[in-house]
């Protein structure tokens, strides 16, 4: 069977977290972090596969946290999902503006949130898939281009040779060709 998916909890209400560890550990291996400083480090040492986070934290926030680790290169694809108390739509767009993947207010079923979590994750792997494929294939691309720009220039080169009328025009040409693949060469 696959590996368990890890799941980093940031939400400074110690109660929640006991519910949340209740409903979420037979699914998920789970860590915790107080606060939103401590759960950046734990995020970047760790690298979950998905992040429940809190709003109202001592020092900052959870919209402030979620932006830092959206700009961040290392955990900016890592799935948040934001779970707070407000409940406003005004606050829900502001996680979505962080770049949160989803939203839920903490009185949200266990069975949901679940739902939610594996979702993230499936589509956080499968994203990891793609961005995979895509670096192959640019890598691909490149060598391709490459090559067909050395075959390029050899068949400028030959077609060239049609219109020179001398060897010593024809042995130009060759030296020409010979410097662009970045070779010293001689004729005899």
């Amino acid at each position: 069977m696959a590996q368990a998916q890890k799941v980093l909890v940031v939400d400074d209400d110690r109660t929640w977290q006991v519910f949340l560890f209740a409903a979420l550990q037979d699914t998920f291996v789970l860590k915790s972090a107080y606060d939103g400083e401590q759960g950046l480090q734990i995020a970047k040492e760790s690298m979950p596969d998905c992040i429940l986070l809190d709003i109202n934290m001592p020092g900052r926030n959870g919209y402030e946290i979620c932006k830092e680790l959206k700009s961040d290169p290392i955990t900016n694809s890592i799935p948040v999902i934001f779970l707070s108390s407000k409940t406003s739509l005004q606050e829900k767009i502001q996680g979505f503006e962080m770049g949160a993947e989803d939203y839920l207010v903490k009185s949200a079923e266990a069975d949901l949130l679940k739902a939610k979590i594996v979702r993230a994750i499936q589509q956080y792997h499968e994203k990891k898939v793609i961005d995979e494929k895509v670096n192959a294939a640019q890598t691909a691309a490149f060598e391709a281009l490459s090559g067909s720009a050395d075959l390029g220039r050899c068949l400028r080169y030959v077609e060239r040779t049609y219109s020179m009328s001398s060897f010593e025009t024809l042995a130009a040409g060759l030296f020409q060709t010979m410097g662009e693949f970045g070779l010293r060469s001689s004729l005899m």
